[in-house]
């Protein structure tokens, strides 16, 4: 069943630079007197085409950001839907109720007039103060008690900034760790790439680490934590369709067995049991498995973990000395950031992700799954 979504956030103006596109706008969900609504898939792809249709002064009325699409809840899609008018001497973002009294713009337009879909108010961290020069855009003040019912006016790059953190945030990633990338994506990345979206993608690319032993003929690894069993199962498939002499184990035994027959091309992939909660049975069995000389002990680490959770199961597994990190996704992944940035911290290697069929980790990729 198809579902939609939509959540209200405060509006921002894209940064110098961005590409055209050919965006049709959507009809109004209320009419209203010269008022057009517009919706594609990012606020960056909406913005030329406002300007061409109702000129450089326009007004951006209202944003909303949501979720169209899908099956059951799952595969959905992210958009974005604009109201814009024409006229004004610059592009302004302001709510027609009064004013809010958040501390931050969390509850920016969120009594706007909306569809029937539910609206769900976003979080978006409070703003620094604008640079001068450049371009800005304006929102409605959010202290209640202020006297003043003049615009608060942010400069374009914050604004940007501002939405990927949430982005980031939303997705399982802290809130200190976004800031640093989009600061070291805007210091760094943002001359080569085409807007600060793509610049973060990039800087985020850039730190994962992947890199992992050089390794000829056979393989020997170790899967431990939550899904060590599909991820077992999913590599050893892989080889055996390949043509390759592959099993999966699940017993320190039988590992030891196939090791020992001196197949040097043979790929083992064991399924280690449960971790111990007891410290003496925890170390003894990592014992074990120390013994076993494997290529690789790969940390399984599930996608619906958070940060604190994901830092966690990383302690506890740390008797093994893991070499690398398997994550393991699926359709309903909402916190993908988190094992994301536990590798970029530990500079552990992403080796694999595990998204139903398994594969050694891309950088570039993930960084797109992250903020399409």
């Amino acid at each position: 069943m198809s579902t939609t979504s939509i959540e209200e956030t405060p509006a921002i103006v894209d940064a110098p630079g961005i590409a055209d596109a050919t965006v049709e706008p959507a009809p109004a969900s209320v009419p209203e007197p010269g008022v057009t609504t517009f919706r594609a898939g990012t606020l960056e792809e909406l913005l030329p085409q406002i300007r061409e249709q109702l000129g450089p002064d326009a007004i951006v009325v209202r944003q909303r950001d949501g979720l169209m699409g899908g099956i059951g809840g799952f595969f959905q899609q992210r958009f974005v839907e604009v109201d814009a008018k024409a006229g004004g001497p610059r592009i302004d973002v302001y709510d027609e109720e009064p004013p809010p009294a958040p501390e931050s713009f969390a509850a920016l337009l969120a009594d706007a007039e909306t569809d029937a879909d539910p609206i769900v108010t976003a979080a978006v961290p409070p703003a620094s103060a604008p640079a001068a020069g450049g371009p800005r855009i304006a929102v409605a003040p959010t202290d209640s008690d202020s006297r003043s019912s003049e615009p608060v006016l942010l400069d374009v790059p914050t604004a940007v900034a501002l939405t990927l953190t949430a982005e980031l945030t939303d997705a399982g990633m802290s809130h200190a760790f976004a800031e640093r990338l989009i600061q070291d994506a805007e210091a760094h990345e943002l001359p080569f790439a085409q807007d600060l979206r793509a610049a973060v993608r990039r800087a985020l690319a850039r730190r994962i680490p992947t890199v992992m032993p050089y390794r000829a003929g056979g393989l020997a690894v170790a899967f431990a934590g939550p899904g060590s069993t599909s991820c077992a199962d999913a590599l050893a498939t892989a080889y055996k369709r390949a043509g390759r002499d592959a099993r999966a184990v699940a017993s320190l035994d039988r590992a030891q067995a196939r090791l020992e027959r001196g197949n040097t091309d043979a790929v083992v992939a064991l399924d280690l049991p449960p971790i111990p909660s007891d410290r003496t049975e925890l170390t003894a069995l990592a014992e074990r498995v120390a013994q076993l000389e494997l290529d690789e002990v790969l940390m399984v680490l599930p996608a619906e973990l958070d940060l604190p959770s994901a830092r966690g199961l990383f302690e506890r597994l740390a008797a093994f000395a893991p070499t690398g990190i398997a994550l393991s996704l699926d359709a309903r992944d909402a916190r993908l950031a988190a094992g994301i940035e536990l590798a970029c911290t530990t500079r552990l290697p992403l080796a694999y992700v595990l998204d139903g069929a398994i594969a050694p980790a891309d950088p570039v990729k993930l960084a797109e799954r992250l903020l399409p």
